[in-house]
């Protein structure tokens, strides 16, 4: 599954700026991102991976 935390944030900096017309589109944009990225590690056990000269952590 691809990593949809732009699109997730655009999304709903989108929404909430034509809804609600203030400047705090962009913190609401980001903190939905956020919490669709926790969700998914958390619930659905997807987490990044971590490489260091070639090696997994």
């Amino acid at each position: 599954m691809p990593d949809f935390f732009g699109v997730i944030a655009a999304v709903v900096s989108v929404a909430e700026y034509l809804v609600f017309q203030d400047v705090s589109f962009l913190l609401a944009g980001l903190l939905a991102a956020n919490i669709g990225r926790a969700y998914s590690s958390a619930v659905l056990g997807k987490r990044r991976k971590l490489y260091c000269n070639n090696e997994e952590y």
